[in-house]
């Protein structure tokens, strides 16, 4: 007899910060995790993912070039201090470990 295989979907936490979740289906990525040996490594790798996303964006619309700039180094912003933030906290928690 085959064996089934499925898989279970879960509602995204209230507040997810997971941009690819897209506020409906968890995708598992650990960010909202109670651990914090797993929470802030996770936060971490999201933000460097989208940072490296918005620096390799080149998906111009003419017309609508000024405000998808302004919005690439907005987000780049906010990346660079998210990616500092969840930096120290990653080290700190990883030093307590040691």
């Amino acid at each position: 007899m085959p064996e089934s295989v499925g898989s279970i979907c879960f509602a995204v936490q209230k507040n997810c910060i997971n941009p690819y979740s897209y506020g409906e289906i968890c995708v598992s990525c650990g960010c909202c995790s109670q651990d914090k040996s797993i929470r802030y490594p996770a936060r971490l790798k999201l933000y460097e993912d989208l940072l490296k996303k918005d620096f390799n964006f080149n998906n111009w619309i003419p017309g609508f070039i000024r405000l998808q700039k302004r919005n690439r180094k907005a987000n780049i912003t906010y990346c660079k201090r998210r990616i500092a933030i969840y930096s120290r906290l990653d080290r700190a928690i990883m030093g307590d470990k040691e």
